[in-house]
C-alpha cells in the first residue's frame, strides 16, 4: 500500500485552488476540467513540479487545460494554504511544519491532499485518542489533537495531552512533530530547527520554544 501512496502524488496530478480558497487534488487533467464550471473559478492550478496551468474555453468542449501565463506566487499560495487550514480544519487536518520553500510547499500540498482526499483517506475514519502519535506513509510524524476552540489553543491541546490518555478526539487534527532522528520526513524536508512552527504558525509540541 505504501508504494501506491508514494506514487500517486509523486508521479503526477494537479492541485487547484478555487475562487473561494478551497484546495483540491486531481489525478488527471480531465479531472481538473471536470471539477470547474467556468474558467475563472480556478484561482490557481499547479502540477507536481510547480508548473502553472489555467482553464480556457475550447471549441467543442466546455473547458480545457492550458499552460499558465506566469510563475506561481509562492507567498500567496502558502498563505492561501494556511488560511484554508484555519478556516476548515476538518477538511485539511494534517498540520505540517511551515513550508519555507516552494518544493516543500508542493510536497505538503500534494501529499496532504492525497492522503486526506485520495481513494484511501489517512488516517482512516476511526476514533483517534488525543495525544496519539501517528506516522504517515511519507515519513511525517504527527500528534493527534481535538480541533481547538476559542478557549483552547492548539498549543494547549497538543502539548499538554499525554499519548494514550484515552480521550477520543471527535474531530481530530494532526500536528506534525519532529521525528526521533531529529530530521523532517519526506523528500523536500530539511534538518529540523528547534521551535520551528507548524503550518498553523504554532511551534510543534515537544521541541524547544513550544
Amino acid at each position: 500500500m505504501n508504494s501506491v501512496w508514494r506514487q500517486a502524488p509523486g508521479d503526477g496530478g494537479f492541485v487547484s485552488v478555487d475562487d473561494g480558497g478551497e484546495f483540491s487534488f486531481h489525478e488527471s487533467a480531465a479531472d481538473v476540467v471536470a471539477a470547474f464550471e467556468y474558467a475563472n473559478e480556478a484561482a490557481c492550478i499547479l502540477d507536481r513540479h510547480g508548473a502553472p496551468f489555467r482553464l480556457v474555453a475550447a471549441p467543442g468542449a466546455r473547458l480545457a487545460l492550458a499552460p499558465g501565463l506566469g510563475a506561481p506566487d509562492f507567498s500567496w499560495l502558502r498563505q492561501a494554504w494556511i488560511d484554508a487550514q484555519h478556516r476548515a480544519p476538518h477538511r485539511y487536518p494534517l498540520q505540517r511544519f511551515y513550508p519555507g520553500t516552494m518544493p516543500a510547499l508542493l510536497e505538503t500540498l500534494f501529499e496532504c491532499l492525497w492522503l486526506r482526499h485520495g481513494p484511501d483517506p489517512w488516517p482512516p475514519p476511526s476514533a483517534v485518542s488525543q495525544g496519539a502519535i501517528l506516522a504517515d506513509p511519507f515519513g511525517h510524524v504527527y500528534r493527534a489533537a481535538e480541533v481547538p476552540t476559542l478557549r483552547k489553543s492548539v498549543r494547549t491541546m497538543v502539548a499538554h495531552t499525554r499519548p494514550g490518555a484515552g480521550l477520543h478526539a471527535r474531530h481530530p487534527i494532526f500536528v506534525e512533530v519532529e521525528a526521533e532522528s531529529g530530521t523532517r520526513g519526506g523528500h523536500a524536508g530539511q534538518a529540523s530547527v528547534p521551535g520551528r512552527p507548524t503550518v498553523t504558525g504554532i511551534p510543534a509540541p515537544g521541541v524547544a520554544g513550544s
